[in-house]
């Protein structure tokens, strides 16, 4: 009898131990999401690489926007002499070619905009240093900043971080928690072996990626609807369909 006493008290001690830790890790890094959120490097680099998100074919979406617009200013700024822009797919639209077509448009000179593959931040950071730059400045959303600096270490590149200002995802109260609360766990993902994790997705077609989407739109819609004056009752009934910018 005493001796199961004496097991359940370990066992519970276990438990409570790994919860503590479990628990002081993710208020950790949560923290530490956040920090890479709101510094704003003021360093030049030799280039400017901006981290694809969804895109449609003949435009952005609103949060890749961001990105590309910051990284115009950045540009202009004299901060580096080549924007590298990494990118996946978009189901058929390849993130990279929308991405350099909005850049040229900005005035940003087609000679000095650089095209790599990066379907996901590990990708874009191990093609980013075999271009062999000595410094990037990256420029990404803000929730994403901080695992995107701690690929580009485990790759060898001197980083700094530059978040879109802009970023609508960061502008909206529960999708900037989400994705901050996401980035947390995927920062961890990231520092494992990536003999542990090649197999498992983790692009934009996961659900991770999907969720605050669908609460961008659903966002979207109502401010739609509160502009137009027509109730979210009557849209679901049948009403006028309001669209997305994401």
């Amino acid at each position: 009898m005493r001796t199961q006493r004496r097991s359940g008290r370990v066992v519970a001690g276990i438990l409570a131990g790994l919860t503590t830790a479990a628990t002081f890790g993710g208020l950790t890094g949560f923290l530490a999401v956040t920090r890479a959120a709101r510094r704003q490097s003021t360093e030049q680099a030799d280039a400017l690489v901006v981290l694809g998100a969804k895109a449609f074919p003949d435009r952005p979406s609103a949060e890749l926007r961001a990105r590309l617009e910051h990284a115009t200013n950045l540009f202009r700024a004299g901060r580096a002499p080549v924007v590298v822009c990494c990118g996946g797919s978009s189901e058929e639209t390849a993130e990279v070619e929308v991405m350099a077509s909005y850049l040229v448009g900005a005035g940003v000179p087609s000679q000095r905009i650089v095209c790599v593959d990066g379907a996901t931040t590990r990708v874009s950071m191990a093609s980013v240093a075999r271009h062999g730059f000595d410094s990037i400045l990256i420029v990404t959303s803000p929730y994403h900043v901080h695992r995107a600096l701690a690929e580009a270490r485990r790759h060898g590149v001197v980083a700094q971080g530059c978040p879109a200002p802009a970023s609508p995802e960061h502008a909206n109260p529960p999708i900037r928690l989400l994705r901050t609360s996401t980035e947390v766990a995927a920062a961890a993902w990231y520092a494992l072996p990536t003999s542990l994790t090649a197999r498992v997705p983790t692009g934009p077609t996961t659900i991770r990626h999907r969720i605050p989407r669908a609460l961008a739109r659903r966002t979207q819609r109502r401010r739609t609807d509160q502009a137009v004056g027509t109730p979210a009752a009557q849209r679901d009934a049948g009403g006028p369909a309001t669209t997305s910018s994401e």
